[in-house]
């Protein structure tokens, strides 16, 4: 199966470089990087540097910062409109996803294409950042409530899709950080998911390098639960 790799990045540093290099390494076959109206000299030597990976690397971009959901959904129509992938697994571009898991979370994809599969953090709580944490423990209740669906990380931006559910992921509300949760919640009444266990990476390159506003961004994330399950069940 043809699996793309998909990168939102919005002022980006190094991590992002070694971490495409490590994935054309791995086997990932292509990758599309949007930058989402990064603004420093180092993001911009940064997607310099991608662009002259051997054509294997496609960097798209944003002229103003618009969101983590609109740089995926920048990907995900590219990758429809001028490629034959399969599907994609997208990352984030803080280095907080291990090379080796993203590679996993593809190939867990082939061996499942009708799946969304998740790369799911196996939680140590008092490692966890503030930012992660406040998110994620009163996401996974919420969620199981909302969906009857038990997710272990609702919050991970590791994850693999076939060309079918990318065709729907790309026309799914949202442009911030609650894009992803819209997905999920769509996709828990539609489709199967599947979670696989990953190790993430908590340091101080990852820390600096997360855009996730704790208050603002986790009440976000809240509303788009309570409204996108509101919507899927028909109700106003």
């Amino acid at each position: 199966m043809r699996i793309y790799a998909v990168i939102p990045a919005y002022n980006p540093n190094g991590n992002l470089n070694t971490l495409c290099s490590e994935l054309l390494r791995g086997g990932i076959e292509h990758i599309v990087v949007t930058n989402d109206g990064s603004e420093t000299s180092e993001s911009a030597e940064v997607f310099r540097l991608l662009a002259s990976e051997g054509g294997r690397v496609t960097v798209l971009h944003h002229k103003t910062n618009r969101g983590k959901g609109a740089a995926l959904k920048t990907a995900f129509r590219h990758v429809l409109e001028n490629t034959e992938a399969e599907g994609v697994v997208t990352a984030d571009a803080d280095g907080q996803h291990r090379t080796a898991d993203i590679v996993k979370c593809a190939r867990t994809l082939s061996e499942n294409p009708n799946a969304l599969v998740l790369g799911c953090r196996g939680f140590n709580w008092a490692e966890m950042p503030l930012r992660s944490k406040i998110g994620n423990r009163h996401t996974i209740r919420l969620f199981y409530k909302k969906t009857g669906v038990h997710l272990t990380d609702t919050q991970t931006g590791l994850r693999a899709m076939s060309r079918s559910l990318m065709e729907e992921a790309a026309s799914i509300e949202g442009d911030g950080f609650d894009y992803e949760m819209n997905m999920l919640v769509n996709f828990a009444y539609r489709h199967e998911i599947m979670q696989v266990w990953v190790k993430s990476v908590y340091n101080d390159e990852t820390r600096r390098g997360s855009h996730f506003r704790p208050v603002r961004d986790s009440l976000r994330v809240m509303r788009a639960l309570h409204k996108a399950t509101r919507e899927a069940r028909g109700e106003k």
